[in-house]
């Protein structure tokens, strides 16, 4: 995982992607892990990889015009706005469960992990988007964190992402269908 998120890295930097100027310092190991032991979660290691590689965006960034989208569903979240987003649901809608929202749009859909040991989606990322899926409940859409890394570089690789000079993402939404469905196999949101 950590061969993919330099590779991602030099990606970003190589296209100047504005993200980088914002995200946040990663927390350690050991606290990211003791937030998610609190919460009831299982430890990830490629969550834990990702958010000591980067600490995420800014959750409050989605209200106060510094968001950035680092791929087409939005951007990962630093760890303190997921805890956050799945506190708030567990007193209110209740959709995600085990489930760790931990990526955010500006449209209020989120995509993720499903942190539960005997959940059938174990470690896949499932997106809450009623405007795309036209349901409220959650479909898979990634196999994994690390595949979802693997998508994102391919998709920047084969230009599905590209980044304007006005620094907004640029998306070729068919040939991004095409790189996800085959790297994601099992995810059903590709399939449709």
């Amino acid at each position: 995982m950590n061969n993919k998120l330099t590779i991602l890295d030099q990606i970003l930097k190589e296209i100047n992607h504005p993200i980088l100027q914002i995200f946040e310092e990663s927390e350690s190991e050991k606290d990211i892990e003791n937030k998610l032991g609190k919460m009831k979660l299982e430890i990830n290691k490629n969550l834990i990889d990702l958010y000591l590689w980067r600490g995420g965006v800014n959750g409050a960034s989605v209200y106060d015009g510094t968001f950035e989208y680092f791929f087409s569903f939005g951007s990962f979240i630093d760890i303190g706005s997921a805890f956050s987003l799945l506190l708030l649901d567990r007193k209110t809608l209740k959709i995600y469960d085990k489930k760790l929202p931990f990526i955010q749009s500006l449209t209020g859909d989120t995509v993720s992990i499903d942190l539960s040991s005997k959940s059938s989606t174990r470690g896949m990322l499932l997106l809450f988007s009623p405007s795309l899926t036209l349901s409220s409940e959650l479909m898979t859409v990634y196999d994994s964190i690390e595949k979802w890394i693997e998508t994102i570089i391919e998709c920047y690789k084969r230009n599905a992402y590209k980044m304007n000079s006005d620094g907004t993402l640029e998306i070729d939404y068919q040939l991004e269908k095409e790189i996800s469905l085959d790297l994601n196999p099992l995810s059903d949101f590709w399939k449709s």
